[in-house]
């Protein structure tokens, strides 16, 4: 191949030098809309995607130039569009340059990014100005706010164990077309006529009432239609990046409280969280948009090939306080 491209007349090697050049991928570019650094160079990045997120990260003693300094720890929350609106309004009046420029890096200065499609602009303030200390403030002050809302939820830190041994649908797997029927659940009323409620695990009923029936006969699994809508078990494991997945609506108010949604959700195994064997999730950030609370959540589960394996996942459960639907989102 190198021979006969040596040999070749000089138009044709121009053109494989260009498509070569071609199949090259461009200076990967920030994927965020703002970025705000302060006077030590903690970073507060905006995001707006499917949800806006706010993400904080803060300075170590290794990075820092004394060797000392903190900025505390870093972390993530998603924020709404008036929080957004009140960042902006902020950078209103604002001198920007573009990023090609060079920036000032005097000790103390701080800087906030905006982009805009490809195209990255930016502001720098001298130390102490008074606007750059109004929008660190802010941010600081939404993450602050969460973390308030966050200290006494009894969910955070907790985890879960889900085994095969406790599924609803134990012995209705026989093969891949009754895997995936399983994958649907029916809202139908209880008691219904031939089916038994399940009284174990507790987490899959409230006030003696259960959320799930078997019948062995129809080889089927039903949610209790007074509290659910049909919904729709997702193998949580194998969420991408972003992606997102309507479970289901929830009827009951008090079943919309995540302490007694999520654990159902997890035993109950509407969500899937391993493959062969079991998992175990823990439930580590409570995040809150407007109407959604949201959880963001990491698991392991244990497979076997010719060993046991073990892999790691993560994912967020959503769920809307006022309409009830209840989405998963990979992470």
């Amino acid at each position: 191949m190198i021979n006969f491209i040596l040999q070749a007349k000089k138009p044709f090697l121009i053109f494989f030098l260009l498509l070569l050049l071609g199949s090259i991928p461009l200076r990967a570019r920030p994927t965020y809309d703002f970025q705000f650094v302060d006077g030590n160079g903690n970073r507060y990045v905006i995001t707006k995607e499917k949800l806006i997120s706010l993400q904080y990260f803060a300075i170590t003693p290794i990075m820092s130039s004394s060797g000392i300094y903190s900025g505390g720890e870093s972390r993530r929350i998603f924020i709404n569009q008036k929080q957004v609106d009140a960042f902006t309004a902020l950078l209103s009046g604002l001198e920007w340059k573009n990023d090609q420029e060079t920036r000032d890096r005097r000790k103390g200065m701080s800087h906030v990014f905006w982009r805009k499609k490809r195209e990255i602009k930016f502001h720098s303030f001298e130390m102490l100005d008074e606007k750059a200390e109004k929008i660190e403030n802010l941010l600081k002050g939404y993450l602050m706010k969460e973390s308030n809302q966050s200290e006494n939820d009894p969910l955070l830190g907790k985890k879960i164990s889900v085994t095969r041994e406790e599924s609803p649908w134990l012995g209705f797997t026989n093969s891949y077309e009754e895997e995936e029927q399983g994958k649907h659940l029916k809202a139908k009323p209880f008691p219904m006529p031939g089916y038994s409620v399940f009284k174990l695990p507790t987490e899959i009923s409230m006030e003696a009432q259960s959320f799930l029936a078997r019948n062995d006969t129809l080889r089927e699994v039903i949610v209790n239609e007074r509290y659910f809508s049909n919904l729709e078990r997702i193998d949580v494991t194998k969420l991408i990046l972003g992606e997102s997945q309507f479970v289901g609506n929830i009827k009951d108010v008090k079943v919309r409280s995540a302490e007694v949604l999520i654990p159902f959700l997890l035993k109950g195994q509407i969500l899937i969280t391993y493959w062969h064997t079991d998992s175990e999730v823990t439930i580590e950030r409570k995040e809150i948009k407007e109407n959604e609370v949201i959880y963001n959540l990491s698991g392991t589960h244990h497979y076997y090939t010719n060993e046991k394996n073990s892999s790691n996942f993560r994912f967020k459960i959503s769920i809307n306080q006022t309409s009830g639907d209840v989405f998963v989102y990979g992470e």
